[in-house]
């Protein structure tokens, strides 16, 4: 009797020692020492090293260095550097009573353009290629960009009407965006100047275009036309009196041309290199 109960003691203390066991630890006969690992980042052994990586950064992987840059410059990657674009220029004259009654000049952000005309009562239009000098071009582009002229709508017209004397059209054309202004008398200094250049590299192609002409077709007409020239000079009506250095060199030494226009155009030559004839591009 004492056996048994000594026996039944005993089991209950071994029954309640495995139950403490189980209790403190219920799944460390099953998952062993991997389920401290899994408590402590339960997706460590699924994803390894890169899931710090995209918590961090959810796009590194997918989109790398690209995706600061298009956030820095949202259209960098669609516009480029071709933002800024080409941009043209154009002049019209127009009066039916003159002599020259229209002139149009059309030009490109580089300087090269075309000069068109039409003289006395003849509807044939004249035309010549051009080829400004980059100081000059870049005056025109700079004037244009002053007066803020392609993102305005200001009117140039002033309230005194010179129509008498002419209608002038300036225009610009950039990245889609066009604009021309018509007036015969404006205040606005910008525009002003713009007129007298426009004005001025007409006269100069026009000169160029006659005396071409003579020295090939009418040689005794040369000395008139180097009159003219010289008359346009004095007057600051020629906007790049180096250009046409030239064309007076090749008169100067062509034996074939009248000895008088000789002399002239190298009487031309000297006054232009010691820098007597001013021009509307030189006097801002």
């Amino acid at each position: 009797m004492g056996f048994n109960r000594l026996m039944l003691a005993l089991t209950m203390l071994l029954a309640a020692a495995a139950c403490a066991v189980a209790q403190a630890n219920p799944q460390s006969l099953k998952d062993g020492a991997s389920t401290k690992v899994a408590q402590k980042n339960p997706e460590g052994l699924k994803d390894g090293a890169s899931t710090k990586v995209a918590q961090k950064n959810p796009q590194s992987l997918k989109d790398g260095a690209s995706t600061k840059v298009a956030q820095a410059n949202p259209q960098s990657l669609k516009d480029g550097a071709s933002t800024n674009g080409d941009i043209s220029f154009s002049y019209k004259f127009e009066n039916p009573r003159f002599l020259l009654r229209i002139i149009e000049i059309d030009l490109g952000s580089n300087g090269s353009g075309e000069l068109r005309f039409t003289r006395g009562e003849s509807d044939e239009v004249l035309d010549c290629k051009l080829k400004l000098l980059p100081a000059t071009i870049a005056r025109i582009r700079h004037l244009y960009e002053a007066s803020n002229f392609l993102r305005s709508d200001t009117a140039y017209q002033d309230k005194k009407d010179f129509s008498h004397l002419g209608w002038i059209t300036l225009g610009a054309r950039q990245n889609g965006r066009e604009r021309k202004a018509r007036f015969n008398y404006t205040t606005n200094e910008q525009i002003n100047e713009l007129k007298e250049i426009f004005l001025a590299i007409a006269w100069q192609e026009i000169a160029l275009f006659d005396i071409d002409n003579a020295q090939r077709y009418q040689p005794l007409d040369l000395p008139k036309q180097l009159e003219i020239l010289e008359n346009d000079l004095r007057l600051v009506r020629i906007a790049e009196p180096s250009r046409i250095l030239g064309t007076l060199n090749e008169i100067a030494g062509d034996d074939s041309q009248p000895l008088i226009a000789r002399n002239h155009a190298k009487r031309l030559v000297e006054d232009i290199k010691k820098g007597k004839f001013k021009s509307p591009v030189q006097q801002k």
